[in-house]
């Protein structure tokens, strides 16, 4: 056994991460699952890396991981949790015996099925010896699309692999979602409810659309809120998570348009190349992940900047006007 490629475990409070000492090739052949195969040869990965950088997997489409592990005692006997985030598909192997099977593992991209646990706990018991192999056959064909604007939802790890206690694991994740769960859906919950007073507001006074404009403004958010915590915690299997992810990204595109629309109403400017060239740049986050990967990068930062930008412009604008009430929506823009 290779010993640049040994780990040790003790039990700890933390989750054990596995992303050092890890062995990949590209290819697939059965033997390689063996704990006797010698892998001396093959490259050193870490494989949480960003899948956009692992060009000799996404070139290759199908490859094995390996990582040959020394095993505390003190974890031999212990129920344990392996928590999962993949963009493909995979089959994990101890010591050349398959125990999950995630997704369906193929190169030819009719018959996989790219299945993401999104740090869902599974079961994991090493078996009763000091020197072990952790095995991984995964796949990820070139018709599978992946965000690729960093930052939203933590980047494109290719595979991270979590052990801890089955018992902490589970408290984790029930905090976790807890956390996640009273931000997300307590963002939306409030913004819905000024989308409704607004909406009352226009009813009522129907010659302002400044209402108007703002209760679609908040109500496109919180649905985009809405549906980040979906795609937050949901199992991620086929295309229906990319679906998932391309609706979120039209509400968090159009609730840009319909602030800036707000902007323009309440300072009662009239719609100029400055909108319409902002109405275009925020539409262009949502075919974003067809970009270069470096280029969507740097839109992303940009993304975040326009609409307040745009929108403190227009307002100074009427404020050097003497527009009544421009100076409110120029501190708050």
């Amino acid at each position: 056994m290779d010993s640049t490629s040994v780990i040790l475990f003790e039990v700890d409070t933390n989750p054990i991460i596995l992303n050092q000492n890890w062995k990949f090739h590209p290819g697939d052949d059965p033997s390689w699952a063996h704990p006797d195969f010698d892998d001396s040869d093959w490259s050193p990965i870490d494989p949480t890396t960003d899948i956009h950088y692992l060009t000799d997997l996404r070139q290759a489409e199908i490859g094995w991981f390996r990582l040959h592990v020394a095993v505390d005692s003190a974890w031999l006997n212990t129920p344990l949790s392996m928590a999962i985030f993949q963009r493909g598909a995979s089959e994990l192997f101890l010591n050349g015996k398959l125990v999950h099977t995630l997704g369906q593992v193929s190169k030819d991209s009719k018959k996989e099925l790219i299945y993401n646990p999104n740090f869902v706990p599974f079961s994991f018991q090493f078996e009763d010896k000091p020197h072990q192999v952790l095995a991984v056959r995964f796949s990820f064909t070139k018709r599978n699309p992946y965000m690729n604007f960093l930052g939203l939802w933590g980047g494109n790890p290719t595979l991270v692999i979590e052990l801890d206690q089955m018992d902490k694991a589970v408290k984790r994740l029930v905090s976790k979602r807890a956390f996640v769960t009273s931000r997300l859906v307590g963002k939306a919950t409030f913004l819905l409810f000024l989308a409704l007073l607004h909406l009352f507001f226009f009813i009522t006074f129907p010659v302002n659309k400044t209402n108007l404009f703002y209760s679609l403004f908040t109500s496109s958010l919180a649905l985009g809120y809405f549906l980040e915590h979906v795609f937050r915690f949901m199992p991620r299997e086929g295309d229906s998570y990319f679906v998932i992810g391309l609706i979120s990204c039209l509400f968090f595109s159009t609730f840009i348009i319909w602030g800036l629309l707000a902007v323009y109403s309440f300072a009662r400017e009239k719609l100029d190349r400055l909108f319409w060239f902002a109405t275009v740049s925020a539409l262009l986050f949502i075919p974003s992940w067809k970009w270069p990967y470096e280029a969507a990068n740097y839109y992303w930062p940009y993304y975040l900047t326009m609409g307040p930008l745009v929108a403190a412009l227009v307002s100074w604008r009427a404020v050097r006007k003497n527009s009544k009430g421009a100076w409110v929506i120029f501190l708050v823009g």
